[in-house]
């Protein structure tokens, strides 16, 4: 067993969302030297367009990573993760195979909500504008992820949308074209946490 790939690949799901819950299984698989194994584990989450934070968590969810041993020595691979989404109220469940690599390491919480109907925002490492092939120095940006859940493509997955920064989409400049009062005044967005504050400790912020 190649000590430092396991170590690699504990990190690497705890980094995904995972923490240590999997890492006795992935131990063993790789002690068994198989070809190619799945790990599978489920979670459950409040629905993310519920508004009572005390909702319970009916949305269920599970995850497969999927794990190919090197054809020519002893280390392993995360290559793709499947995702399954049984939310609340319906009865065909949401399902999607991301790569890891090609997918920016989509984790387990960013899966959800991306199955969940949600777009979010993550930093990325790519290759510089005019760099070489195969140039290994990458620069971090900012991008914007999305689902389309209403189309399949022929593997059966939803496709991923990844704008980056070059297709100009900015979010102040959109938001401003908007008459949202709050934006206007910052004391209105802190206002929330100072009355929470003030309940908690009696004393006025």
């Amino acid at each position: 067993m190649d000590e430092n790939n396991l170590s690699y690949l504990k990190k690497l799901q705890s980094g995904l969302g995972f923490g240590e819950k999997l890492n006795w299984v992935l131990e063993t698989a790789i002690s068994r030297e198989l070809p190619k194994f799945t790990l599978g584990i489920s979670m459950k989450h409040r629905p993310l367009e519920s508004n009572d934070m005390a909702a319970g968590k009916t949305d269920q969810i599970q995850y497969g990573l999927n794990y190919n041993r090197q054809q020519d020595g002893d280390a392993y691979f995360l290559n793709t993760m499947d995702v399954t989404l049984h939310k609340t109220g319906e009865s065909v469940p949401r399902q999607q195979t991301f790569d890891l690599d090609r997918d920016h390491r989509i984790t387990a919480l960013q899966a959800y909500k991306l199955l969940s109907g949600l777009s979010l925002e993550k930093d990325i490492f790519v290759k510089p504008k005019g760099a070489e092939p195969d140039a290994k120095r990458s620069e971090k940006i900012k991008a914007w992820f999305k689902l389309q859940l209403d189309v399949t493509d022929a593997y059966g997955n939803h496709p991923l949308k990844v704008l980056r920064p070059e297709y100009g989409y900015d979010l102040e400049r959109v938001l401003e074209k908007y008459p949202i009062k709050a934006l206007k005044n910052e004391d209105n967005l802190l206002m929330p946490y100072r009355r929470s504050a003030t309940a908690i400790t009696g004393i006025p912020i």
